[in-house]
């Protein structure tokens, strides 16, 4: 099973601004197989600071690869980018019951920890996230700001 063979690559993702009634979030959205690439999240190299709050994956993970990197992948952006990443991934079977997709859609602080999951069931995921959790995290460990860049 390979997209690629039907689906092309796009350009760099760009990210948007969401306004809420307490803050503005610096947003981007990636898809499943961009979660292996933290260059795409990392657009500015020069800045001392994530450009991101909140990272949306959207993703068809397979079982196979699933089970062994899903969310490995995921606490590892959120942890590197002192962010929120909110994945949601497709459940269930496909291509007449041959492929399973692996579910497990979840929320994860910048702190790396699973605020909230799914298993392989369908459902609504939600959470209350704040950007003071953000700002704490890059305060605790400023690696953001500490980064060099050779």
């Amino acid at each position: 099973y390979c997209e690629s063979n039907s689906y092309e690559y796009g350009n760099a993702p760009e990210g948007y601004s969401i306004k809420t009634k307490d803050d503005t979030w610096n947003a981007l959205n990636i898809i499943c197989y961009d979660i292996r690439f933290p260059e795409i999240i990392r657009q500015n190299e020069k800045a001392k600071t994530s450009s991101f709050d909140i990272i949306f994956v959207t993703a068809a993970f397979t079982w196979q690869t699933g089970k062994d990197h899903w969310e490995i992948l995921l606490r590892a952006r959120a942890i590197e980018n002192q962010c929120y990443v909110v994945a949601c991934n497709q459940t269930g079977s496909f291509l007449n019951g041959q492929k399973r997709n692996y579910g497990n859609s979840m929320i994860i602080d910048p702190w790396g920890n699973i605020v909230k999951r799914l298993d392989e069931e369908t459902g609504i995921l939600t959470a209350e996230i704040t950007k003071e959790k953000v700002n704490e995290s890059r305060v605790r460990l400023p690696a953001l700001f500490d980064r060099k860049i050779f």
